[in-house]
């Protein structure tokens, strides 16, 4: 039996809108990838409650000072997945991704696989076109791709069960 991936779910945590490309990937991928969040993404109260149906969603993070201990558990979380997936469609919004952006070179420092997904402009970018593994202009391109490679590490690709 073939182990089940990581992947760290990377990118701005502003809104609720945030939220969903995660849940998506986390629900897509449940039973053949182990997803990690950022520990903020869990609001005490969520505003759309239909998006975060389920269970009460209580905030992970209680240590103080907060932002370092984020920081240091989002690199933990980074050093415990085999894949980083880096969405950077808020730069297009004009919010920097500076924390995003660190925790892909991080990801790349230590040898992860690493997608990312922005706008063509920033794509562009070698920092960010050449710090990826892959690069998308959507969720749903970078999500096509993510199922072929969990799909072909965990021998459950379309071509094996052509043979």
């Amino acid at each position: 039996m073939s182990k089940m991936l990581n992947a760290y779910l990377a990118g701005a945590l502003r809104t609720i809108d945030d939220y969903k490309w995660r849940k998506e990937i986390t629900e897509r991928f449940e039973g053949r990838l182990i997803c990690f969040t950022p520990p903020d993404i869990l609001s005490e109260k969520p505003n759309d409650k239909s998006l975060l149906a389920g269970p009460e969603w209580f905030k992970v993070q209680k240590f103080r000072p907060k932002n370092y201990m984020t920081q240091r558990t989002d690199l933990f979380l980074i050093d415990k997945a085999d894949i980083v997936i880096a969405n950077l469609l808020a730069l297009s919004d004009g919010y920097p991704c500076i924390g995003t952006l660190v925790e892909m070179g991080y990801a790349r420092g230590k040898d992860k696989f690493i997608l990312s997904v922005s706008s063509p402009d920033y794509k562009a970018h070698p920092f960010v076109g050449f710090t990826a593994d892959g690069a998308f202009n959507t969720i749903e391109e970078m999500i096509e791709y993510l199922d072929h490679v969990v799909s072909t590490t965990t021998g459950k690709s379309d071509i094996f069960r052509r043979l």
